[in-house]
């Protein structure tokens, strides 16, 4: 049996042990950790020892997916399927609050190592060719998603990587150029700050003209030259599922598999909601959540696009994040993630399928019809008042009328719907 030490805040708080022989994975808090402190995930509780696939798939959920886990295995040698060795490669900066180490959690010196701005540029534009999950000979990816993305710490406006008490402040996602996906990214987060909803900030950043979108980390805050960590976890984790099924639909739509619906569903959240510091505000996040990515069309708000804080006084929803109108990129599917009722087609929604989709949840409809009324009040306005400050390079009229042309027409979808 091998095994990672489990810090928090530099203190042991846990072991994280492997047995390659039965590819099983266990969770031993320390007795001190038990009675002060939380959990892992819910799948992962204290006072007793976890194994099985409720460790594995908490574990999996850590890792990049994509070309991006590829990538890691390469660089550590080994499968894309040895979950261990690559949260050995990344764990010191694993998301939330706890790292996983083969040495004492104390022994790393901090320090900030700084990028200079002409070699980030650099390497940002040579992406396709030259990694940027490599950096000095280490791995720097430490973030579950398959978009291109590099965590990295800001500090007095300077970015770079950081280590023992320091933690990435900020990610930096790319797409390719003329897509308009990182514009789109923008609009759709500032949008929903604006409507209300809780969300992650962003900013888009020039690097080479090249537009960059810039996310602040929620799961990081900076304190006294150190940055502290806080613990969250992605749906797929609090349910206890690989990240395969962070669509409802794991496999698809198609005739022979359609019954197979274990994945992520509206279903689960609610129900995870209902283990919420405050139940019915968590609800009512979800629903906000819902509805925003029906008018923006986001057909992706699958299971790993939410996520929740935890810590000893529970579990509440973190700010939202990576919300984009996949209708205007027709090049990706757009099959909702998870259904409305039974429905997974846009453009196929009616009353009926909200209602059941309500009685399945056990939620009043007029709540929703009341959170789509509130989150599309002046909504014209705000999109225009979002375009304005946009930097003059990556302002792109045509692409920005058809984005607010877009809402609007869902918007007078969704209320014919209620």
């Amino acid at each position: 049996m091998i095994e990672l030490i489990i810090c928090y805040q530099q203190n042991r708080i846990g072991l994280l042990q492997y047995e390659p022989s039965t590819d099983n994975f266990t969770v031993r808090y320390t007795d001190e950790w038990n009675k002060q402190g939380f959990p892992l995930s819910p799948t992962i509780p204290l006072k007793k020892t976890s194994s099985g696939n409720p460790v594995k798939t908490f574990i999996e959920n850590l890792l990049p997916e994509g070309n991006a886990r590829v990538e890691l295995s390469r660089f550590s040698g080994v499968s894309q399927q040895s979950f261990f060795t690559l949260l050995k490669t990344i764990g010191k900066e694993s998301t939330g609050a706890f790292k996983f180490v083969t040495d004492d959690c104390q022994t790393e010196e901090t320090r900030f190592i700084e990028i200079p701005p002409d070699i980030l540029q650099n390497r940002i534009k040579a992406r396709e060719s030259q990694s940027l999950m490599i950096w000095d000979g280490k791995p720097r990816l430490s973030i579950s998603g398959i978009q291109q993305k590099l965590p990295v710490v800001k500090l007095n406006d300077k970015f770079g990587f950081g280590e023992g008490s320091l933690a990435s402040t900020h990610i930096l996602k790319f797409a390719k150029p003329h897509t308009n996906l990182i514009l789109n990214e923008y609009i759709s987060m500032k949008l929903a700050a604006s409507c209300g909803l809780k969300v992650a900030t962003v900013d888009i950043l020039d690097f080479g003209g090249e537009a960059v979108l810039s996310v602040q980390r929620f799961d990081r805050v900076i304190k006294d030259k150190a940055v502290a960590r806080l613990h969250i976890i992605d749906a797929c984790q609090a349910l206890g599922v690989f990240s395969s099924h962070k669509y409802e639909w794991p496999l698809g739509h198609e005739r022979d598999v359609a019954d197979i619906r274990d994945g992520v569903s509206f279903k689960k959240l609610f129900a995870i909601s209902e283990s919420c510091k405050i139940p019915f505000r968590a609800k009512q996040h979800i629903i906000q959540w819902l509805i925003f990515n029906l008018l923006i069309k986001n057909a992706d708000a699958h299971g790993k696009n939410i996520s929740f804080f935890i810590n000893q006084s529970g579990i509440e929803i973190t700010p939202f994040y990576d919300l984009i109108n996949i209708g205007l990129h027709k090049e990706y599917d757009q099959n909702l993630a998870m259904a409305i009722g039974d429905t997974y087609i846009h453009e196929k929604l009616n009353i009926l399928d909200f209602k059941d989709l309500c009685d399945d949840c056990d939620i009043h409809l007029s709540i929703m019809k009341n959170i789509l009324y509130q989150l599309t009040e002046g909504i014209a306005q705000k999109l225009d008042d979002i375009a304005k400050p946009i930097n003059p390079l990556f302002y792109h009229k045509d692409f920005i009328e058809q984005y607010k042309q877009s809402v609007l027409e869902n918007i007078a979808f969704l209320k014919a719907r209620f």
